[in-house]
């Protein structure tokens, strides 16, 4: 049985656990892949380098945030297109994400260029961490039109069923990512910068290996120009499905402005006191993979009209194993705040 068979006849519970263990690995590596570059900055011994790395943080939510709305909305959209065995909608849809992505990235890429003083100074740079967190933003700057796309596209790689290729993708920039990263920070001597070329590298690889996902191993996508169009529903759509997302990025990262704000009037660094904040998003990243399974599932069986019971089924299954993992989390998070150390 294919994969389009799988997500169109399976019973949804059968086709989540059987796919969602990747997309659960995927959300982990990404935790990984954001916690990287700051583990590697830190071993420099550096506080104003771990700052400088904490303080762009905005940055990246807020490309994610785009990425999210592109994804999630592309991956439902592409679903329901492929349960109405709508062939040419499918191929818009992936068309619309790639360059809508592509289109923002350069838009992001250009205001981070010529407004990056200003904006790193709203973020919480002072006049010790802005000349590294510059040296950051800008190698940053240029890689976002791929690291839009690329997280963006795991998303409908997802829809189609592709759990595995959707993960390896991910794991790709990671993977490239802790390796550059010592080699550009310690080896090389760029602190914060190595960190973000490091980075940037990563994505652009993860790109690459989508690319040839599409061009070559996908039967229903397509990254074509022809395909591209904001008619007929495609933009619409997208957009409105995963605009909530985008809106929950979004105040992620003003909260984050704030946060970094705060510790500068407080005379922190802004690097280590944030940081010992993020560890938390891992204990909810188990629920979120099965869920994101879970919704292409369902889009692809609901439109096909292959299971009236396709609603009830999928939510018992979902339940099911977030309570058996959500439980497990709570207090694998109690036992290990305690021994979180003290931050001066």
């Amino acid at each position: 049985m294919n994969e389009n068979e799988l997500m169109g006849s399976m019973k949804v519970s059968k086709a989540v656990a059987k796919m969602a263990i990747p997309s659960v690995i995927s959300s982990l590596v990404t935790v990984v892949y954001n916690m990287a570059d700051t583990f590697f900055v830190g071993q420099t011994g550096d506080p104003l380098q771990v700052a400088a790395v904490s303080l762009t943080n905005p940055i990246f939510i807020l490309l994610m945030a785009f990425a999210n709305m592109f994804g999630m909305g592309g991956s439902a959209v592409a679903s329901m297109a492929m349960g109405e065995k709508n062939e040419k909608r499918v191929k818009n849809t992936s068309a619309f994400v790639t360059y809508a992505s592509l289109i923002v990235g350069i838009l992001f890429a250009l205001i981070l260029i010529f407004f990056m003083k200003p904006i790193l100074y709203t973020f919480g740079a002072n006049s010790q961490t802005y000349e590294m967190a510059k040296g950051y933003t800008f190698h940053v700057s240029y890689g976002a039109p791929f690291i839009i796309w690329s997280a963006a596209t795991s998303f409908i790689v997802r829809a189609e069923g592709a759990s595995s290729e959707a993960m390896i993708g991910s794991m790709i920039g990671t993977v490239v990512n802790i390796v550059l990263d010592p080699v550009f920070i310690s080896g090389l001597g760029m602190g914060a910068a190595g960190a973000a070329i490091a980075t940037t590298i990563g994505n652009i690889l993860a790109s690459i290996y989508y690319l040839w996902y599409f061009m070559k191993k996908s039967k229903s996508f397509s990254v074509s120009p022809k395909y591209f169009k904001c008619g007929e529903q495609v933009l619409s759509r997208v957009c409105s499905i995963g605009f909530p997302t985008a809106i929950f990025s979004a105040l992620m990262s003003v909260s984050t402005i704030v946060l970094n704000q705060i510790l500068v009037v407080r005379k922190c660094t802004g690097g280590g006191d944030w940081n010992c904040i993020q560890g938390k998003y891992v204990y909810y990243l188990p629920s979120n993979g099965t869920c994101q399974r879970r919704a292409a599932a369902d889009g692809v069986q609901f439109w096909g009209r292959q299971s009236e019971t396709f609603y009830g089924s999928g939510l018992f299954y979902e339940k099911m194993l977030s309570g058996r993992w959500n439980p497990g989390d709570g207090i694998i998070f109690l036992f290990s705040r305690t021994n979180y150390p003290p931050v001066h």
